[in-house]
């Protein structure tokens, strides 16, 4: 699955629209990794817009949800990319929008939402390959887990060291080691077979941790 983020050029633009050079500042920071400083150019680019409409005002909104994103900020992002794909001037500019607001949603492990914001970005621009992908992906993901839920007639009593196990993953995966945490949980099952009754936790990590790794 990928999560890849779609920045919007401003130094693409023309035109004397305000914003436009905070944007560009804004995006020039934001390539240098630094996010902090990226959102405050495009937050002083939308002080300076004269206006809630056009190109560049749609582009900062959503530029400034990436920074936010990056920062994990991520509920002060989502107001950001649905302000971009309610001023978006173009399908395409309005799908990019809600992709964004998609893996947002992802981030938050708010799959629902996420599968939703994919289904509306292709409703919105057809063409929209990474979303396209991203909404099957989930779909069959989201598929398969209520499958072995449903399916799961006996379950399994976690050993205590099954029990221990979890909760050093819980701590990694709070820490964002999501990579670590999964490999922890893998090792453990090949020692103590209860250890499986964290299947859908062990999925749930090697979900993110794929999502994590597109995202970096």
């Amino acid at each position: 699955m990928t999560t890849r983020l779609v920045i919007l050029l401003l130094a693409l633009l023309l035109g004397a629209d305000d914003g436009t050079d905070e944007g560009r500042r804004g995006n020039a920071l934001y390539e240098a990794g630094d996010y902090e400083a990226a959102a405050s150019a495009y937050r002083a680019g939308l002080d300076q817009h004269d206006g809630s409409e056009g190109a560049v005002y749609a582009a900062l909104w959503n530029n400034l949800g990436l920074a936010l994103h990056r920062q994990e900020k991520y509920e002060e992002a989502d107001s950001a990319f649905q302000r971009a794909a309610v001023a978006a001037t173009t399908p395409e500019r309005q799908a990019r929008a809600l992709y964004n607001a998609g893996n947002n949603a992802v981030a938050q492990d708010q799959l629902e939402s996420a599968l939703a914001l994919y289904r509306q970005a292709l409703i919105t621009d057809e063409s929209h390959a990474d979303a396209r992908f991203n909404y099957e992906y989930l779909k069959r993901q989201m598929a398969q887990r209520q499958q072995q839920s449903s399916s799961a007639t006996d379950p399994i009593e976690p050993s205590a060291f099954a029990r221990q196990l979890k909760r050093r993953a819980d701590e990694m995966a709070t820490n964002r080691q999501y990579e670590d945490a999964y490999r922890l949980m893998q090792n453990g099952l090949q020692q103590d077979s209860t250890v499986a009754a964290f299947r859908s936790f062990i999925t749930r990590l090697s979900d993110v941790a794929q999502i994590d790794s597109l995202n970096s």
